[in-house]
C-alpha cells in the first residue's frame, strides 16, 4: 500500500509541476 501511494504521489507532484510548465509557456511564447 505505501509504494503504490508513493506512486501516485509521485504522479499527481508531476502532474502538478507540467501544469505549472504549461501556464508559464504561453507567456514566453508572447
Amino acid at each position: 500500500m505505501l509504494h503504490t501511494n508513493n506512486q501516485i504521489i509521485k504522479h499527481k507532484v508531476g502532474l502538478l509541476n507540467l501544469a505549472e510548465e504549461l501556464q508559464n509557456v504561453p507567456e514566453h511564447a508572447k
